[in-house]
């Protein structure tokens, strides 16, 4: 076993019917930050990635056992006690990164658990709902994978217990001292403005406003509960894929620092 002093390690985890080249930016971000030892895995299903088998078992704990179980994954958690672990999931990732990252710990002295636009946040009765919907309504699948996870959105969509299932394991890393857990979300451009924003924090929400207007802020429902979280942003330019927004890049490379 290696000297860990210093390692750091990222898993970066796409969304439903994405690939990793839909959060490629993340990469660079975190290795320019000092992350060596940066995995962007394709889940099963996904690129160029095979199908998992359909099973009785929760579809996300599955494409988090499978993508545990690779090799380069797999030898770069047990490979020594690493400093940080950070785990960033985006949509159906961030359901997913819930498993990892409760996995993942074991082998770290910290956990930085990021979750982009969180399905459990999406499916619950909160802005994101007609969003998904929407979406799925447009999608084609393509493939068994594709198939099982549009099943799963559907029943998300009507309440199903999956969303208890995500809480518990959030509320699970949520107690754990050594665990900083940040919920970052979407929204929509509200002002076309190019001025700088002007951003002010209280009571760890974040508030964006351009010109003494206010754009951006968290405002709490019953399913996303303060409580649960070190650090909460709202970027209003990204719409559900922050990844495409350069603003979420700076607030990243803040959070992994």
């Amino acid at each position: 076993m290696r000297d860990s002093e210093g390692r750091r390690i990222a898993i970066v985890i796409h969304g439903a019917f994405q690939s990793h080249g839909n959060i490629a930016g993340a990469a660079l971000v975190l290795k320019d930050s000092g992350v060596k030892e940066v995995h962007m895995p394709d889940l099963a299903g996904h690129g160029a990635e095979k199908d998992i088998e359909r099973s009785e078992q929760n579809l996300t704990e599955r494409l988090a056992e499978e993508l545990l179980s690779r090799r380069e994954i797999n030898q770069s958690l047990k490979e020594g006690i690493a400093d940080s672990v950070t785990v960033i999931g985006h949509s159906l990732g961030a359901s997913v990164a819930l498993t990892v990252a409760t996995q993942a710990m074991v082998h770290s002295k910290s956990l930085n658990l990021i979750l982009v636009e969180p399905i459990f946040w999406l499916g619950s009765e909160c802005e994101g709902q007609d969003h998904l919907s929407q979406n799925l309504d447009i999608h084609t699948p393509h493939n068994k994978t594709h198939i099982e996870i549009t099943e799963y959105l559907r029943a998300l969509l009507k309440g199903d217990k999956q969303q208890s299932s995500d809480f518990s394991l959030l509320t699970n890393l949520a107690n754990l001292d050594k665990a900083t857990i940040t919920l970052i979300r979407g929204g929509v451009r509200t002002i076309q403005s190019k001025e700088e924003f002007k951003i002010e924090t209280s009571e760890k929400v974040i508030t964006y406003s351009v010109s003494g207007q206010e754009i951006g802020s968290l405002v709490p429902d019953n399913y996303c509960n303060r409580e649960l979280f070190d650090n909460q942003l709202t970027i209003r330019d990204a719409g559900h894929n922050p990844f495409a927004s350069s603003s979420f890049y700076r607030w990243l490379r803040l959070l992994i620092s």
